[in-house]
């Protein structure tokens, strides 16, 4: 898995790279998908910071967005939260309409 991090209008410091590395791996792995990479861009506003986090797998690409948060490691803690949430979705999802176990190992690891 490949975790790609850039940033807009301010540097990423390695405390930063190491904070969203550590959140992006230990949240994501968990999901047993096949994860291709993972995009997280950081963007400093006036007062805000936005975080967005890709997550590329064998079907799907998993999009999350945090705006208006004072705060860069709450942004990214928010940002993480709501991909694993879109994540388990949709597993569930796939799970229920593909009842085919060969749908299901088509996206799942084994």
């Amino acid at each position: 898995m490949n975790v790609l991090i850039s940033s807009r209008n301010f540097d990423v410091t390695p405390a930063i790279q190491e904070k969203i590395e550590n959140a992006v791996a230990a949240s994501i792995t968990d999901k047993n998908l096949k994860i291709s990479s993972v995009r997280v861009v950081t963007e400093k506003e006036k007062l805000n910071f936005k975080v967005t986090i890709t997550v590329s797998t064998k079907g799907h690409e998993f999009v999350s967005t945090v705006d208006d948060d004072d705060d860069l490691y709450r942004a990214v803690d928010k940002a993480v939260a709501k991909i694993e949430n879109q994540m388990a979705k949709a597993i569930d999802k796939i799970k229920d309409i593909h009842h085919d176990n060969v749908r299901i190992a088509d996206v799942l690891e084994d």
